[in-house]
């Protein structure tokens, strides 16, 4: 077990439970932040104690405590694998990801594995350091989060969209100082959502070289953001797409919304209490404006934009 500790203290620091908490959750960041194993105690002026230069007890636990949802097997916990064994070496790279801390977020063990074993390869004396947890249920990954507030949370495409987005939600809501970063086998929907909807700090594709990768995670945790060409062309295409549904009238909107839902120029027409000759009228319309020849391609056109249907 490793830890970074912060305390405070009834009644010097805090009269109920909420400002305690506060106190040492506030003192705990700053022992994370001034480096590895240290302990903080906060006091009732905002400031803390107990790092090594002040003459505070430094705990003899190491680095950011390390939060484990599966355990690893004996065998993949005896050591951590050499950077040759991960088939890359960064050579003259010891800044990459320097004083980092990385959350790595998967359902599946293999791609845990292969985090583990990329982080390895960074700093093979300091892993523990770099990659402090490793969250496997998708249900938890909101409240590790956000109790240990990782600079880096390497997330597949199944934790970051689990529960509509919770995690991307949370983070932009409570403006937690975590950048996520989605590990993408491939460019859809849900992947268009992340980027555009919440401005997601980075994605990386799984073809991507490992050490290519490595470098892409550092350059996202030293604050700049990282979309591949793929997403950042679906977004513009997106974009493109939505200016154009703008143009249609809301009444046009209307029935390109219930031709998307698969229902017929009558059923349209008495939903709408119009006439089927004027339902025909708004597609002709929609065709036009949209570029499209067909009620089919129409609803396709619709459909990509990821909007509600009218029901909702």
């Amino acid at each position: 077990v490793k830890a970074s500790i912060g305390s405070a203290a009834f009644p010097r620091d805090g009269e109920d439970i909420n400002s305690l908490l506060s106190g040492a959750r506030n003192a705990l960041y700053l022992a994370k932040a001034d480096g590895k194993g240290r302990w903080r105690h906060a006091d009732s002026g905002g400031k803390t104690q107990g790092s090594p230069e002040e003459g505070g007890v430094r705990s003899e636990l190491q680095t950011r405590p390390q939060t484990v949802i599966e355990e690893p097997s004996e065998h993949q916990a005896d050591k951590s694998p050499a950077p040759a064994e991960t088939g890359y070496n960064h050579s003259g790279g010891s800044e990459l990801l320097k004083g980092a801390s990385i959350m790595a977020a998967s359902v599946s063990p293999l791609i845990i594995t292969g985090m583990r074993q990329m982080i390895a390869g960074v700093h093979p004396s300091h892993t523990d350091g770099l990659l402090v947890a490793e969250i496997a249920d998708p249900a938890s990954l909101p409240r590790a989060v956000a109790d240990m507030r990782p600079d880096l949370i390497f997330a597949d495409m199944q934790m970051a969209m689990f529960n509509d987005f919770a995690l991307p939600r949370m983070i932009r809501d409570e403006n937690l100082p975590c950048k996520i970063v989605a590990y993408l086998s491939e460019v859809d929907a849900g992947v268009i959502k992340l980027a555009s909807d919440f401005s997601v700090n980075g994605m990386i594709l799984q073809t991507t070289p490992l050490d290519q990768t490595v470098a892409l995670l550092d350059r996202i945790y030293q604050g700049k953001s990282f979309l591949p060409d793929e997403v950042r062309a679906a977004i513009n295409e997106l974009a493109g797409s939505r200016r154009l549904l703008s143009d249609l009238s809301d009444r046009e909107l209307e029935v390109l919304r219930l031709v998307s839902e698969g229902k017929s120029n009558s059923q349209i027409s008495e939903q709408l209490f119009i006439t089927i000759n004027t339902v025909r009228f708004h597609l002709a319309n929609v065709y036009q404006k949209l570029g499209v020849s067909n009620r089919t391609e129409a609803a396709n056109y619709y459909l990509r934009q990821g909007l509600p249907s009218l029901d909702k």
